[in-house]
């Protein structure tokens, strides 16, 4: 079984970093936003115990 080499056109590789780009954004959005949320509980959490 022999691969098959794809030649990809500069356009294609454009599209491929700027999905790229879009998709780590999105999760460094993510994880900003969780982390905030559960700063939030946990600090609100902690300041009912006290």
């Amino acid at each position: 079984m022999k691969k098959q080499e794809i030649e990809l056109t500069r356009r294609d590789n454009l599209i491929h970093v700027v999905k790229f780009t879009l998709f780590s954004a999105s999760a460094g959005l993510i994880q900003v936003i969780t982390f905030t949320l559960l700063n939030e509980i946990v600090n609100g959490f902690i300041g009912l115990l006290i």
